[in-house]
């Protein structure tokens, strides 16, 4: 499959069970997606409150600092 977006910069390492990566990998393999895909997918999902909003806008800001 062809990169159609720009690569993203920033890495995000986590430790996990291997009892959660195993579930994970299986439902990546079910949905025909990536780990990446399907966490991106999920953050995604997450209801950001108004407040929470403005924090995310100053966390970008410092990041792209």
């Amino acid at each position: 499959m062809a990169r159609t977006k720009p690569r993203s910069d920033k890495v995000l390492t986590i430790r996990i069970p291997e009892k959660d990566l195993r579930r994970l990998e299986a439902f990546c393999i079910l949905q025909e997606k990536t780990k990446t895909e399907v966490i991106r997918g999920f953050i995604h999902q997450l209801e950001v409150p108004e407040k929470a909003a403005v924090v995310e806008a100053i966390v970008a800001d410092k990041l792209s600092s």
